[in-house]
């Protein structure tokens, strides 16, 4: 059985190289693993998201690995990666992905935001553009759900806002005296308009801010 990846799914990175699990809460077991063809050259997955609006027909998976590459599968053929792509010379530390628009950030211990995206058809991740950093390092990514700006929390404890489209620098939110680890926008729709687009930040510093954006 395929999981449908709702509210009750959640995936998570396995010990093993090269390999993700998928547990359903609600029957409190193990749904699906998906694993990479080559583990030992893959290394270990680094951060991993369920896409359960790509296509109508399944549910997707992304990992994001040791070896700086981003990895997709198809629910329905767990054992075999649907598409791979090389974005980083060094380990893909987060990611975040808009089925809106098929397009997804990733971040790295380097000084650069990666943007890829999702073809229709035959669903093969391919390179957008690339957005470069003032200092190296990023441990959170997130685009908000309009699909108009993304957020990324940095090593050096700044939250950089961009434009979603072509990578524009929007906002430098200096705040945090360590690690950005966490950054999320407020859901859009069904929103208070007192607490619509507003951005949460997690810090190393035990601290959190919340940001009002436009």
């Amino acid at each position: 059985m395929v999981p449908t990846l709702n509210s009750t799914c959640f995936a998570v990175a396995d010990s093993k190289y090269g390999k993700v699990n998928i547990y359903d809460a609600s029957l409190q077991k193990l749904a699906l693993n998906v694993s990479v063809e080559e583990p030992k050259s893959k290394g270990m997955c680094m951060c991993v998201q369920a896409c359960a609006g790509l296509s109508s027909a399944t549910a997707h998976i992304l990992g994001g690995f040791e070896d700086g590459s981003v990895v997709l599968w198809d629910c329905r053929n767990p054992s075999r990666e649907l598409s791979s792509l090389k974005v980083f010379a060094e380990p893909v530390m987060c990611l975040d992905v808009d089925v809106t628009t098929r397009s997804g950030v990733c971040g790295s211990p380097l000084k650069t935001l990666e943007v890829f995206s999702v073809t229709q058809d035959q669903f093969q991740l391919q390179k957008q553009y690339s957005v470069e950093l003032r200092n190296p390092g990023v441990s959170s990514v997130k685009v908000r759900r309009d699909s108009k700006i993304m957020a990324s929390g940095g090593w050096d404890g700044r939250v950089r806002v961009f434009g979603f489209k072509k990578g524009k620098p929007l906002a430098l939110l200096n705040y945090h005296s360590a690690t950005v680890n966490a950054v999320a926008f407020t859901p859009g729709c069904g929103t208070p308009a007192e607490h619509s687009n507003l951005l949460a930040c997690g810090s190393k510093d035990e601290r959190i801010s919340l940001w009002r954006l436009y």
